[in-house]
């Protein structure tokens, strides 16, 4: 008994020698913590650093999106004081609206002609909920009246919806035609006989000869077609002469109303009811300003000046943007989230059906895909229109 208490005591001595040392590593580790915890507190404020100077260069974006002008809060301009200012980017100009011709000067003008008076009850339904609609069209394509010249052909016209504004308002751009979907069999708006003819936009070519005209609209229809978009904007260049222009209108994808859809719960896709025997009539692809940009592009145009109609969004719109701006969540000015796209391209080279492209640019992968068997035309065309299309 007694040998085993001495072994314990000398046990314990040798364990109390050893103190100074286990000190001396505790003291080392705790310094070391302390730098940890030092090295800690400064990455945090690096990181704090970063942020501030993140969060100033974006509103250093959002100054230069508003040229000339020292920063503001958003509150401190209207949807339609920021439509009024111009600003180049991507490549793109976008165009200040100043109202020319008014919602109240387009209808008296429709509604004064035989295109209406003349028409079905459905037609001037249809006219009627859509005059807001086409005066924004026109009041941007009038924006541009001094560098327009004639012949003009109106692609998807709506048999001449706009002709009564176009002799009124942009005499220059005359004479007038029309390029319809269905069988033409004539046209007589208010005494004038105008000319056109039948085509399919995404199957046939027209029936006018090279560089026929000055102008060629294309409103509100290529987000319908849902086979090979390029092939009428290359066709529109063979009968566009160097130097004239297209103009396009259509929905546009990156709507900010689109955001508040989406965050209400509701989809935000536009007009994409199942219509089965008018599948033409629903939106099958809509497009950005760069897209559409990208697209011209491919077809031997330049030069694009674009418009979003921004003067109708809400202020509350407005201030959703502001907001995702502010966070970096925002990679363009405030004027390409309007809710439609008019764009304007003059036609810099010939560039059409008949001219050997790269895979590339006559099938872009942004728009058809990269895979290699999707970038052709189809052997048989998808839609026949019949007297059962409508």
């Amino acid at each position: 008994m007694l040998l085993r208490k001495l072994k314990t005591l000398s046990s314990l001595f040798r364990n109390l020698a050893l103190l100074p040392e286990i000190e001396r590593k505790i003291s080392t580790l705790d310094g070391q913590r302390s730098q940890c915890v030092e090295i800690d507190r400064k990455l945090s404020a690096l990181i704090e650093g970063q942020r501030q100077v993140a969060t100033s260069m974006r509103a250093i974006d959002i100054r230069q999106s508003i040229p000339s002008e020292p920063f503001q809060s958003v509150l401190s301009f209207s949807p339609r004081e920021m439509a009024s200012r111009g600003i180049d980017h991507d490549g793109l100009t976008y165009r200040p609206h100043h109202e020319l011709i008014t919602l109240a000067q387009l209808s008296d003008t429709i509604h004064a002609s035989d295109t209406y008076t003349n028409g079905s009850v459905g037609r001037q339904e249809y006219i009627d909920s859509q005059l807001p609609r086409l005066s924004r069209v026109f009041d941007n394509l009038h924006s541009f009246r001094t560098i327009f010249q004639g012949p003009t052909l109106d692609v998807a016209s709506g048999w001449g919806i706009l002709y009564p504004a176009f002799r009124k308002f942009l005499a220059a751009t005359l004479p007038y035609s029309v390029a319809e979907m269905g069988d033409f069999g004539g046209l007589t708006i208010d005494g004038d006989i105008l000319d056109g003819c039948a085509f399919q936009c995404e199957k046939d070519t027209l029936c006018y000869g090279d560089e026929s005209f000055g102008l060629v609209c294309f409103f509100d229809c290529i987000e319908h077609l849902i086979v090979d978009p390029l092939w009428p904007l290359l066709e529109f260049n063979r009968v566009l002469r160097v130097g004239g222009h297209i103009a396009i209108s259509t929905p546009n994808a990156v709507n900010v109303q689109k955001i508040v859809q989406i965050a209400r719960g509701d989809n935000p896709a536009t007009d994409s009811h199942i219509k089965p025997a008018s599948i033409y009539q629903r939106h099958n692809r809509e497009y950005t300003a760069v897209e559409l940009s990208q697209a011209l592009e491919c077809c031997g145009f330049g030069n694009v000046h674009y418009s979003t109609n921004p003067q109708s969004l809400s202020q509350t719109e407005l201030d959703i943007l502001a907001d995702l701006h502010v966070k970096g969540l925002v990679g363009k000015p405030y004027q390409y989230f309007g809710p439609e796209l008019f764009l304007l391209a003059e036609k810099v080279q010939d560039v059409n059906l008949g001219t050997q492209l790269s895979q590339e640019q006559r099938w872009p992968a942004w728009l058809y895909t990269g895979f290699d068997a999707y970038r052709k035309r189809p052997k048989v065309f998808p839609i026949i229109v019949s007297d059962d299309y409508s």
